[in-house]
């Protein structure tokens, strides 16, 4: 059977948690099997939450301030971690994939 990649794009449709102090960090691993997946972020509105992302040898490929944005894109495929943590406030939080592409 053919599953096409970019219906599947990562290994995960959904994550979630919750962030009680600015010493908190929390984190997820996704595997990404096409070129270029956007995630989007959900947070708490007063919150500042901040999201590094790490590539598969440890590499930072950057921070991100979500309310300058809840999206994000992963590109070049394979494995990334996520950290999310709080530069203000505590709250839940998720995200999930919104789709891919291998452009």
């Amino acid at each position: 059977t053919y599953i096409n990649p970019e219906d599947h794009p990562a290994d995960f449709i959904e994550v979630s948690g919750y962030i009680s102090n600015k010493k908190e960090v929390d984190s997820f691993i996704i595997y990404c099997n096409i070129q270029n997946v956007e995630l989007a972020f959900e947070y708490p509105e007063k919150a500042k939450f901040l999201v590094r992302v790490e590539g598969q040898y440890g590499d930072e490929l950057g921070t991100f301030d979500l309310s300058e944005g809840k999206y994000i894109t992963l590109t070049g495929g394979g494995l990334f971690t996520i950290y999310i943590y709080s530069e203000k406030g505590k709250g839940e939080w998720s995200a999930w994939v919104t789709g891919g592409s291998n452009d």
